[in-house]
């Protein structure tokens, strides 16, 4: 607390950055106590876990542990293990096998016209958040508007929005959002003439600085 602050006159966001100062990365905390080894690989999408490290998989399931441990994933608490939110956010074959991390899904809304009044079509994300995001992007690019452009003698279909666009925008909302907020996740809603990507919380840098600043909120699970 700053001198000559008083806690009356501040703000929510302000009290909530009191009271979260010291308080540990959100991705550093438990999202499972007391797994078994055996329970890690059926919660955790290992695979998808080297795959993005591009490592192949290990032969044992010991080092496949091993691994989870180094990148911490899991923590051991012998003779289990801790599965931490970076872990289960990220890899979770389910994000309904860990408890409130399902309300931190994304969502995707996609509406029949300019407005809110008629809904098409919505899907709520079931994966961890980087094994599952490729197909995020995927479905939120097969729902967007389509114009039709014709190259010599072929005729296809051009979204109207760019791919590395879409992914970059995504990400940054999934990266970017404050996970200490409850009951609330990226909601990326698609309009006959629009797209609106939103997060949970307050931005961690000033408006002005998003293109050039680098830091993020949640540095362990933007890494």
């Amino acid at each position: 607390m700053r001198a000559g602050e008083s806690l009356v006159a501040m703000s929510e966001d302000r009290l909530r950055e009191i009271f979260a100062e010291g308080r540990p990365e959100w991705s550093a905390e438990i999202a499972r106590h007391g797994v078994s080894g055996e329970a890690v690989i059926q919660l955790l999408d290992t695979q998808g876990f080297f795959d993005m490290l591009k490592l192949p998989y290990p032969a044992t399931r010991d080092a496949v542990i091993a691994r989870l441990v180094t990148e911490r994933v899991i923590i051991p608490t012998p003779p289990a293990y801790d599965v931490t939110n970076l872990g289960a956010m990220l890899f979770a074959k389910r994000l309904g096998d860990f408890d409130g991390l399902d309300r931190k899904a994304p969502r995707v809304i996609v509406y029949d016209g300019k407005g809110k009044l008629q809904t098409k079509r919505e899907q709520v994300g079931a994966k961890g958040l980087a094994v599952g995001f490729d197909g995020l992007v995927q479905f939120v690019e097969s729902q967007t508007p389509a114009n039709e452009v014709i190259e010599q003698a072929l005729r296809r279909d051009a979204r109207m929005y760019p791919l590395i666009m879409l992914r970059e925008t995504i990400a940054n909302a999934i990266i970017h959002q404050d996970f200490f907020l409850t009951g609330v996740s990226v909601i990326i809603e698609i309009y006959s003439d629009r797209i609106e990507i939103s997060n949970p919380g307050q931005p961690s840098v000033k408006v002005e600085r998003f293109i050039d600043e680098y830091r993020s909120g949640n540095e362990r699970l933007a890494d």
